[in-house]
């Protein structure tokens, strides 16, 4: 269905060709029209001018708001509510609507065929709370490849998609108009994590506790020898740090794996102390390391149409020899041949352990949503120890959805596979 604005001295009607009144079945004189969160009571109209697939509205009553007109539209009549949709507004960073990235985010508009609709990229800077609409860009298919991107200010949507931070207000207000339909709202950190999941008893996770003094660090060192010091908020790797149990003392590294040989706890501590600004967890370490390199896995599940999280991909990657971390990782490769390149395993036992990261990293994301709420894409790094024993790390709430291009020659159906599900998910979320 489209929409076509018309110049009408009424600002209060809908209108419709016959036919399309007939197929709608409409048995009332006025019908309340959902556009996003925006709705309107309005009296149905019959107007023979105007085409089937199309809805007549008056051109004043878009007002501020932005209606394209090109685009298709889903809908459905409930009772005296007749719905357009979707309408999504996909959240991202403020640098990522500049004129020089704005087509990045044409992948993710790839299956719009199927999605259809208003989708909208905006930033948290866009939203009006006082005028209920958001600022951003639509994309429209039908334009030219340079001009996909339209500037425009929108009504509020009807599901949000996030990808960036916002405040606890603007969450709250787009909470409220689109009736809790916002997914990946919640951002918890890795103590929360850690909390989360160990009450309800999940064992895949390495012991975690806070980093409150020496004391704690001595104690975790006391039992596991071999310990991560890590900020419970931070990406990239950033402020990681890896203490170690000697004979003679404690082995301490920073990212770049570069250590340092300390006597005693409290020359260990004045190094972590330069960090004190930040809040930070000590974490048993369960790194596995392949000719001195570390390696682990993302495991990238989302939702989709089907509303139920399923895995999008498995990516290994190796970092470079001597770092404690695989960020800036000297390769990237489908996490099935790295289980069988790496750990010796079969074709079939490498699926096997595939399966078996997916059924526990799902088992995680179930429990995360019943703590934080609603979720739709996340990334979560995994270790595989020596005994082939799976450990959650992480669960990433905005993944680097990129290092999927990596694998386009192995897989070159994942990157799209990433970058579609969580619109096709958002659609049926905004219930069309």
């Amino acid at each position: 269905m489209y929409i076509k604005l018309i110049p009408c001295e009424e600002k209060d009607v809908l209108l419709l060709s016959q036919r399309t009144h007939d197929n709608l079945e409409i048995n009332h004189e006025k019908i309340i029209l959902h556009v996003g969160a925006w709705k309107e009571i309005l009296k149905v109209r019959v107007n023979e001018e105007l085409d089937d697939d199309t809805i007549g509205l008056p051109n004043q009553l878009a007002g501020e708001y932005t209606i394209p007109e090109t685009l298709p539209y889903d809908f459905y009549l409930e009772g005296e509510h007749l719905f357009l949709g979707p309408v999504i507004a996909f959240f991202v960073g403020e640098g990522y609507l500049s004129e020089t990235r704005i087509g990045k985010w044409k992948a993710y508009c790839q299956n719009y065929s199927n999605i259809g609709g208003l989708i909208c990229f905006c930033t948290v800077e866009g939203v009006d709370i006082d005028n209920k609409t958001i600022r951003g860009y639509y994309y429209d298919p039908h334009s030219e490849e340079t001009q996909q991107f339209k500037p425009g200010s929108f009504p509020y949507p009807g599901v949000v998609y996030r990808r960036a931070r916002m405040d606890y207000s603007i969450l709250k207000e787009l909470h409220e108009h689109t009736n809790g339909k916002i997914f990946n709202a919640r951002i918890f950190d890795k103590w929360e994590m850690w909390t989360v999941l160990s009450e309800a008893g999940f064992i895949h996770i390495p012991h975690t506790v806070r980093l409150d003094g020496p004391e704690s660090l001595n104690k975790m060192l006391d039992l596991h020898n071999s310990v991560y010091l890590k900020p419970a908020i931070g990406r990239f790797g950033r402020g990681i740090q890896k203490v170690e149990k000697t004979p003679d003392g404690y082995l301490f590294k920073e990212k770049t794996g570069i250590g340092r040989y300390l006597g005693d706890m409290d020359a260990v501590f004045r190094l972590v102390s330069k960090y004190k600004n930040r809040k930070y967890i000590i974490q048993r370490a369960v790194p596995f390391h392949y000719q001195a390199k570390p390696v682990d896995f993302r495991v990238i599940l989302q939702k989709d149409g089907s509303q139920k999280w399923t895995c999008s991909g498995i990516i290994a990657k190796t970092g470079i020899r001597g770092r404690i971390y695989t960020n800036n990782p000297s390769l990237i490769e489908l996490g099935r041949k790295a289980l069988q390149r790496i750990y010796g395993l079969s074709p079939e036992q490498a699926v096997e352990k595939e399966n078996e990261m997916v059924e526990l990293c799902t088992h995680a994301c179930l429990l995360i949503e019943r703590a934080y709420g609603h979720f739709g894409d996340v990334g979560i790094d995994v270790v595989i120890d020596e005994n082939l024993k799976i450990w959650i790390l992480e669960i990433n709430k905005s993944h680097q959805h990129d290092i999927a291009r990596y694998l386009l020659k192995d897989d070159p159906d994942m990157y799209n596979r990433v970058v579609s599900r969580p619109l096709e998910y958002a659609k049926v979320l905004a219930g069309f």
